[in-house]
């Protein structure tokens, strides 16, 4: 990726990827550019929804430790 991505904007391109690969017009070699750029962006996604679910646990072990 060329700059660091939103979950949003990652989000976006990956459902844009997708439907570029849905369509039948698209050549084998551009489908497997393609999805490699999905995999990348899925990983990337992967990792935040992990970071923030971390983060998250991290806050309820805090509130729970105030109480």
């Amino acid at each position: 990726m060329d700059k660091q991505l939103t979950f949003e904007e990652a989000m976006q391109k990956l459902e844009q990827i997708n439907l570029q690969l849905q369509q039948s017009n698209t050549s084998l070699t551009k489908s497997i550019e393609l999805y490699q750029q999905g995999l990348s962006l899925a990983n990337y996604c992967k990792q935040q929804l992990l970071s923030a679910t971390k983060k998250i646990e991290e806050l309820n072990k805090e509130n729970s430790d105030d109480q």
